[in-house]
């Protein structure tokens, strides 16, 4: 039980402080000189959208809310009176909305496992990788064939940068022409 309520009470923190907000927001405009621009007004209209979700429909949700502190963190919705962001030249980014989309991510882990899940290779998979892997050993055996012993024992070592592929073609070469 009380596993429920903490991992509901994480799922809340996004939505929570998006809301806070909204209400610091409300508060400042009505004592200073603010206005409100479209982005914000729009903004607010997702986070109600996202609370009444949240209250009825905790899987759409998590998707609508995901959506809504995603156009945040691209600077096309706001919900905050000041307007903070970083990035170069046109291209911002809305550090507070981000900050809120990394705590959706992490405190929705498994609904996100859901959605993403980890693709499983089957044998069709696993033939074709392997087929791929031939052709490509094949393709460097026939470019690493005019090389020297030396050459291509560099080619083996383990500190080179050259792909696996690479390194058995050699492997195969020095075991066929210098054995």
């Amino acid at each position: 039980m009380l596993y429920i309520m903490s991992h509901n009470l994480k799922g809340i923190i996004p939505l929570f402080s998006a809301v806070s907000l909204i209400l610091i927001s409300i508060v400042v405009i009505s004592f200073k000189d603010y206005v409100l621009s479209y982005q914000h007004y729009f903004g607010i209209l997702l986070v109600i959208i996202s609370i009444i979700l949240f209250l009825k429909k905790k899987k759409v949700y998590i998707y609508v809310f995901g959506f809504t502190l995603l156009l945040g963190t691209l600077n096309l919705i706001d919900i905050f009176y000041l307007k903070v962001t970083f990035g170069v030249g046109f291209f911002n980014l809305n550090p507070i909305f981000l900050a809120l989309l990394l705590i959706l991510f992490t405190s929705h882990k498994e609904e996100l496992k859901q959605l993403f899940p980890k693709r499983e290779f089957n044998s069709k998979d696993l033939a074709k990788q392997e087929k791929r892997k031939k052709y490509l050993i094949e393709m460097y055996e026939q470019k690493f064939i005019s090389k020297t012993e030396t050459e291509l024992k560099i080619i083996v070592n383990d500190t080179s940068k050259y792909v696996v592929e690479a390194k058995i073609a050699s492997e195969n070469i020095l075991r066929t022409k210098y054995l």
